[in-house]
C-alpha cells in the first residue's frame, strides 16, 4: 500500500486497474498512476459525491451511484458497488 496526497484530475478504468491523474501536494505537475484500489480520505466535511473530484468522476463513469441521503455511494448488503443493471463489481467493496 501506498499513500498519494494530492488534487484528482481524472481516472479511467482499464482492464482490472484504474489509471489516475492527479497534482500531488505541494507540487504544480501533474503525475500518473495506476491503482487496484482507491480509498478517498476526504473526510465527513465534505462527505458526498458533489464535493470530489474522484467521486464526481466516477459517477459520471456510472461506475457509482449516489446513497439515498446523498452522504456517499450505494452499496448492497455486502458493501458491494452494484453496477447499473448488472452483477455488483468482484473487486469494488467497502472494508470494514
Amino acid at each position: 500500500m501506498s499513500i498519494h496526497a494530492g488534487y484528482l484530475l481524472d481516472m479511467v478504468e482499464q482492464d482490472e486497474a484504474l489509471n489516475l491523474r492527479y497534482r500531488a501536494r505541494g507540487r504544480q505537475d501533474i503525475l500518473s498512476l495506476c491503482a487496484n484500489w482507491v480509498v478517498n480520505c476526504t473526510g465527513m466535511e465534505r462527505a458526498g459525491i458533489a464535493h470530489s473530484p474522484l467521486l464526481r468522476e466516477m459517477q459520471r463513469q456510472r461506475l457509482i451511484k449516489a446513497d439515498p441521503l446523498g452522504l456517499g455511494i450505494t452499496v448492497d448488503p455486502q458493501s458491494r458497488v452494484p453496477r447499473p443493471e448488472e452483477a455488483p463489481y468482484s473487486s469494488m467493496s467497502l472494508e470494514r
